[in-house]
């Protein structure tokens, strides 16, 4: 009979076969090439937002500045 111990002594379960190994191997690379790639998505949608919304609050202002000269006379 085969008994498998860890380093101090307990019975543990076999280690994995390499088909096991290479497929969580493979499934935590792609899981963390996504979390990569999401954290650099969700970085350049959150800069995107603060950015639209500061051009948004500097066109309102240009707009208001325009707007307070509209109905005069051209000098």
């Amino acid at each position: 009979m085969t008994v498998w111990t860890d380093f101090r002594n307990q019975l543990t379960t076999a280690p994995p076969s390499v088909t096991r190994a290479g497929v969580a191997t493979a499934f935590m690379g792609a899981a963390s090439s996504f979390a990569v790639v999401a954290a650099a998505a969700a970085g350049y949608y959150g800069a995107r937002v603060v950015l639209d919304r500061r051009r948004r609050a500097a066109w309102a202002h240009e707009w208001e500045d325009i707007s307070s000269q509209w109905g005069r006379a051209a000098s």
